[in-house]
């Protein structure tokens, strides 16, 4: 009976939680947007060279393709980004992150990086696969995130787009990881 109770109070716990943290995403102002545009230009910069650990790792065919579309994927997106920029007053290179952030990211980046040169096989399909998620998932998010909060329709539908391509890739590589 006490399990139930608590049981049911966490849930009810859990419930409003949820509220609240829709509540906060459906609050983006116009004054959170170019760092949400940096951060995604950022994303896309590194996706879009993803492709690149081809050149030094030479893996079965059916990663290859998939870490090439990534690759493509974020090159358009990326470009259409700076082109945005260009007519706009968006600085995409502003992330407005503290400090403490940008280092720990750059650390996290640096570490996958050694990782995924020093792994071979399937332990580098792994890593990389993995990699990608993490990436794809958080693009995704962050594209429609923005899209949300974005009153101008061409850049709003832009935003969708990439949020879609971003799920259909991120769903690719779990397929794949999962299979694996």
């Amino acid at each position: 009976m006490a399990a139930g109770i608590l049981l049911f109070c966490g849930f009810g716990w859990f419930k409003k939680d949820k509220k609240i943290d829709s509540k906060r995403e459906q609050t983006i102002q116009a004054q959170d947007l170019p760092a949400g545009y940096a951060l995604l230009f950022k994303l896309l910069s590194d996706e879009k060279d993803v492709s690149k650990l081809l050149m030094i790792k030479h893996e079965n065919r059916a990663l290859h393709d998939l870490i090439k579309e990534i690759s493509n994927v974020a090159g358009e997106a990326h470009k259409s980004l700076k082109d945005f920029a260009k007519a706009t007053p968006i600085n995409v290179e502003d992330q407005q992150l503290p400090a403490i952030e940008s280092a720990a990211r750059e650390s996290i980046s640096k570490e996958k990086a050694k990782q995924l040169l020093g792994a071979k096989g399937d332990d580098f399909q792994f890593r990389l696969l993995l990699a990608q998620n993490e990436a794809l998932t958080y693009g995704r998010h962050l594209a429609f995130a923005l899209a949300k909060g974005e009153p101008d329709p061409q850049r709003r539908e832009f935003l969708e787009s990439v949020a879609s391509r971003l799920d259909q890739l991120e769903s690719r590589v779990l397929k794949m990881l999962t299979s694996s």
